[in-house]
């Protein structure tokens, strides 16, 4: 007979018939039978009501939970006091659907209750069809989205970079490292509440079977960017720069706009299993672009880099279970000074960004080369990547002048084609593309003049003549990009409104016709009814622009 017993603490609950000195000893016992099963089930239910190693405020949550028949755990248990909920639920059956499984604080203890809420009423998780990973949406019982879990058995290898259950890690260090002060609400970077939990039957496929992995809190999205375009200026710079320094100091590899949310103008980084690399592996950091990423870091931002402590930091992390891999914390570490470094010796944003984006697998493997001690390896590590801050940052304002002066030089040039434009006006039809024509010859001889001496010099070009170099490149441009802006035998009303909209959006000539984004052509005569292609709101826009231009170029509106 099984009696399924396991703490003498409730024999006292059952009627014995014999006695003996051990009432366990299963020769010499002599039970009652009568009301066994509704005594044993009284037994196991004390004994899961009560948080082995919990404060008495955990229990007295617990009990209060309890009361109202929501089931729960108890939170801030120890990790012995969760070995023993855990081994004891392999035994016996139990109702929760969602237990915490890591972190001595509760972190969403809200969430957890309204799912378990919701899974007893059959309303299961939701799965998203976006995610590479396994991502699952759990809901209250008003059918509302209120935390995100990625189980550890469906996280996507990516080509052999992660171990399955690594990533779930990841989500959570994440956060734990990013934790406010009063251990409440999203950390200083932004990353929403995360845990790691054990689920089961959350499909609704009946699966009795125990699944680990993370779980943060649903954060609703408002779209805030269309792809190919730039539409990050709804952020404030704290957000952005917050958000910067996260990515840098984990080692992010995957910073889209996919996993940036939009809370009310608030930015909310997440998806970060990807943090933490155990190589050097090349990042994607979308945010480089940005016109925020040349600002220079404010003093906050400076401030909490200087708090920073990378020992301190793996010890949070191990005192919650997660162990990163040796090499994961060689690579954590160097993260940490070229986040410090870089920060710390004034360089902005992008300068960072772009040193990660080629990686510094190639800075870490030369200096692997150069020396055999690992003290002299991470010196020589450290200078490397000073001077590959500086190299980067030398790059970006040659590249900043350049475009200045592309930018003057452009702006020379249509003043020029303006005053032109009137004086030809007051001639026939014929002769201003006759002008047009001659210009575009020379135009196109002074581009194959450039290229003739670049040719010719290329073989000994120096150090010294680089300057006249990038000159001639850049004459190149400028003529090149005249000729294209001129539209050969298009009058001269139509090349005023061509250079109108050249201000403020991207156009070029097809043949007669004015292609505007790439998309809607504008055709002659030009009129609003001329304008075709594109979708029904690009038209719209178009036809709304080119109103407003003729009626500043007194063309009239062109309506029919």
């Amino acid at each position: 007979m099984n009696t399924r017993m396991v703490n003498d603490n409730f024999i006292s609950t059952l009627t014995y018939l014999g006695k003996c000195e051990d009432p366990l000893a299963s020769k010499e016992r002599w039970i009652d039978l009568s009301g066994l099963e509704e005594k044993e089930a009284i037994a196991i239910r004390e004994i899961e009501s009560i948080g082995v190693g919990v404060t008495a405020e955990a229990q007295k949550v617990f009990n209060d939970l309890s009361k109202s028949k929501i089931e729960s755990i108890g939170v801030g248990v120890v990790e012995e006091a969760q070995k023993s909920f855990d081994a004891f639920s392999k035994t016996y059956p139990m109702e929760q659907d969602l237990v915490v499984e890591i972190l001595p604080f509760p972190v969403m203890r809200a969430q957890i209750v309204a799912v378990n809420m919701a899974l007893k009423k059959k309303i299961f998780a939701q799965k998203s069809s976006r995610a590479s990973n396994g991502v699952y949406f759990f809901m209250d019982d008003k059918m509302k989205k209120v935390a995100v879990f990625k189980p550890e058995e469906e996280e996507d290898e990516g080509d052999g970079r992660w171990r399955k259950g690594e990533k779930a890690n990841r989500e959570v260090a994440a956060y734990l490292l990013d934790l406010p002060k009063d251990r409440e609400g999203d950390g200083f970077g932004g990353v929403p509440p995360t845990t790691m939990v054990r689920c089961v039957d959350f499909k609704g496929d009946r699966e009795k079977r125990w699944i680990k992995g993370s779980l943060q809190q649903f954060i609703p999205n408002q779209k805030w960017y269309v792809h190919g375009e730039s539409s990050d200026d709804i952020f404030s710079l704290p957000d952005f720069q917050k958000m910067t320094l996260l990515d840098i100091r984990y080692g992010n590899t995957d910073r889209n706009q996919d996993n940036i949310l939009n809370k009310g103008g608030k930015l909310i980084p997440i998806d970060h299993g990807e943090c933490f690399p155990k190589e050097f592996y090349a990042s994607r950091l979308d945010w480089t672009i940005w016109k925020m990423a040349v600002i220079p870091y404010l003093p906050e931002m400076v401030e909490y880099v200087k708090t920073l402590d990378v020992d301190k930091d793996l010890e949070i992390l191990r005192t919650n279970g997660i162990e990163l891999a040796d090499r994961a914390k060689f690579v954590f570490r160097i993260q940490h000074m070229v986040l410090k470094l870089g920060v710390l010796g004034g360089y902005v944003p992008k300068d960072i960004g772009d040193l990660l984006i080629r990686g510094l697998g190639t800075l870490y493997y030369n200096c692997m080369a150069r020396c055999t001690d690992v003290t002299l390896i991470l010196n020589s590590l450290e200078d490397s990547i000073k001077d590959a801050l500086q190299f980067t940052r030398d790059s970006r304002t040659e590249t900043e002048s350049m475009a200045q002066r592309e930018s003057m030089a452009q702006r020379e040039s249509m003043t020029h084609r303006e005053s032109m434009l009137s004086r030809e006006e007051r001639k026939t039809e014929t002769k201003p593309r006759e002008s047009i024509f001659r210009r575009t010859l020379r135009l196109r001889s002074q581009v194959d003049g450039i290229k003739e001496v670049d040719k010719e010099k290329s073989s000994t070009r120096t150090v010294s003549s680089r300057s006249a170099y990038l000159h001639n490149i850049k004459e190149e441009a400028i003529a090149t990009r005249e000729i294209k802006s001129i539209g050969v035998g298009a009058t001269a009303e139509a090349q005023k409104i061509f250079d109108a909209f050249s201000k403020t959006l991207p156009v070029q000539w097809v043949n007669k016709d004015i292609l505007v984004s790439g998309e809607v052509r504008i055709c002659s005569p030009y009129h609003d009814d001329c304008v075709t292609g594109g979708t029904t709101t690009a038209r719209d826009q178009i036809k709304a622009v080119l109103k407003q231009v003729r009626q500043e170029l007194q063309l009239g509106t062109g309506d029919n």
